[in-house]
């Protein structure tokens, strides 16, 4: 691999994050063997790559903090006004692709339908009347910790039954991470704009206090960078699954690249690790966190045309997109520690008071 990494990452970028979702929903076959030794020795490249990631985070660190005294997040009329939408945005792409989900017989996703007992059959059906509450926004907080219940009934406190042939492992349930932490954001944040609690329960003068919202973003990003950092390590520990997407789909993600770097197969997944993995840890210590959604969004559309990819998946990551382009990053953010102390700004906004953390 003798081309830059900066240069590598770019490219590469658009195949990292969204390449995930692509293979926990669909499985592409290794076409041919692929040399194995980038993944499994401690060589030159992947010293130098992971010093390289540490000097990297450390300067952005400095910087973000840097920035952030100077220049810090001012209140704006616009910011105050969409608020409301950030918990609307995500509560209805969360609900639809729950429902979507159930619809085909299958629980949050495929790989973690495991049979179809009366206890699956159950969890299916209780998915899909819990995403019609959230696109209704009616009984957005019970929905929400009905739903974290339901997902922990599924995934951790049953007995781990195979799917098609595989086991469902502890590994594949941490996939999923990002989704336990929308359910916890809504519960707290509740139901937002054009929801039903709002023109029937008036959930209005019950909304969350500032510091509540902040660290329910905050949350919700931490369990988005964590699952973005697993994702990242899982491709590198087995690189059968992004080797596989990149084999089925080399005219549309590799060959342009290699022609114009002269990147072998293997150094472009091992590029792609490295950048998703790179993703997820600015995303987990919360680190320019509204550039990263921009990019991200922009990934996200693009690759649903690349690789042909179903809608469902995507629809909670569309969700998170543009609720942290409206929250910011809230809580828990790394460079807070290298900020000055100041009292948080406050904006009105709607009947509550919301502080600018992010």
């Amino acid at each position: 691999m003798r081309t830059p990494l900066s240069l590598l990452a770019v490219a590469i970028l658009g195949l990292a994050p969204d390449a995930s979702a692509h293979e926990r929903w669909v499985k592409h076959a290794l076409k041919s063997e692929f040399d194995h030794s980038l993944f499994t020795s401690a060589g030159l490249i992947n010293v130098g790559t992971l010093i390289g990631i540490l000097v990297l985070a450390l300067l952005l660190f400095r910087w973000s903090g840097r920035v952030r005294a100077r220049y810090p997040d001012r209140a704006s009329d616009l910011r105050t006004k969409l608020l409301s939408w950030a918990p609307f945005l995500l509560r209805v792409t969360f609900g639809l692709g729950l429902v979507l989900v159930a619809w085909q017989d299958q629980f949050l996703a495929p790989d973690l339908w495991a049979d179809h007992s009366l206890q699956g059959s159950l969890l299916v059906k209780s998915q899909g009347v819990l995403g019609v509450l959230l696109v209704l926004g009616l009984l957005t907080r019970f929905a929400s910790l009905a739903f974290l219940a339901l997902f922990a009934w599924a995934t951790l406190l049953r007995p781990f039954a195979p799917f098609d042939g595989e086991p469902v492992t502890i590994i594949g349930v941490l996939n999923y991470l990002e989704v336990v932490g929308i359910a916890i954001y809504l519960a707290v944040v509740g139901g937002g704009a054009l929801s039903l609690d709002r023109l029937f329960l008036r959930e209005d003068v019950r909304e969350a206090t500032p510091r509540s919202r902040a660290k329910a973003v905050g949350v919700m990003r931490i369990l988005l960078g964590a699952t973005l950092i697993i994702l990242g390590m899982q491709k590198f520990l087995i690189p059968e699954l992004p080797m596989g997407v990149v084999q089925n789909y080399a005219d549309a993600i590799y060959t342009p690249i290699a022609r114009l770097t002269g990147i072998s197969p293997e150094g472009y997944v091992f590029a792609a690790v490295v950048v998703e993995t790179t993703v997820g840890l600015l995303v987990l210590a919360g680190l320019f966190i509204r550039p990263l959604m921009v990019v991200l969004a922009g990934l996200f559309v693009t690759t649903l045309f690349v690789f042909g990819e179903d809608l469902i998946p995507h629809l909670p990551l569309f969700g998170m997109v543009f609720a942290f382009l409206i929250e910011g990053a809230g809580a828990y953010r790394l460079d807070e520690f290298t900020m000055p102390k100041k009292p948080g700004i406050e904006i009105q906004a709607g009947h509550a008071v919301v502080e600018n953390i992010a």
